[in-house]
């Protein structure tokens, strides 16, 4: 539905954001559009990010050895983009 895509769209936005924010310097680059983002990073750790975001309940894909994959549910609340 329409308020669906919507949702995604600023959802996406707010978390992007919020990988803007942290300021990392392991992240060179994000890509993607809505809830669908492509970190980019400078050292080939993908598969260990993806791991230790497991370790703590979130799911990151490990695209590459030097990008992660984020694709969260389109109805993502609040309190779930926060973490």
């Amino acid at each position: 539905s329409a308020d669906l895509v919507a949702n995604a769209r600023t959802r996406g936005a707010e978390l992007r954001a919020r990988i803007e924010l942290i300021g990392s310097p392991l992240v060179t680059d994000i890509q993607g559009r809505g809830l669908l983002l492509g970190i980019g990073l400078s050292q080939p750790v993908a598969g260990i990010v993806a791991s230790r975001a497991l370790d703590r309940g979130l799911i990151i894909n490990a695209a590459n050895e030097s990008r992660i994959r984020l694709a969260p549910p389109l109805i993502i609340g609040d309190d779930e983009l926060h973490e």
